[in-house]
């Protein structure tokens, strides 16, 4: 029983350390690049190192192309509410999806 109840543990462990997704941040860009080789473009991983405002310690963050245009269609309608007192919105338009 002890020897099953072991063994159960084990398993486990194992799966839950087990991924179906590789970890993209901790990938070199040699790595990155043999991944996306033979994706579509909108599948391909990018990453970019980035620091919050109020630390100087970077992040490495990546994302399919796909997943960076909509982050940055939502950073452009965040900055349009923004700037919309100072009646600049149309700046931005060109930055939109689609």
């Amino acid at each position: 029983m002890i020897k099953f109840l072991g063994l159960s543990c084990l398993l486990f462990v194992l799966a839950s350390c087990s991924s179906t997704n590789p970890s993209f941040s901790s990938m070199s860009e040699v790595e990155l690049v043999a991944y996306n080789e033979g994706r579509a473009e909108s599948e391909q991983v990018y990453c970019i190192d980035e620091a919050e405002p109020s630390t100087f310690i970077r992040k490495r963050r990546c994302k399919t192309v796909e997943d960076w245009k909509h982050h940055n269609a939502d950073t452009v309608l965040m900055l349009q509410v923004l700037d919309a007192n100072r009646g600049n919105s149309r700046f931005y338009d060109h930055y939109l999806l689609d």
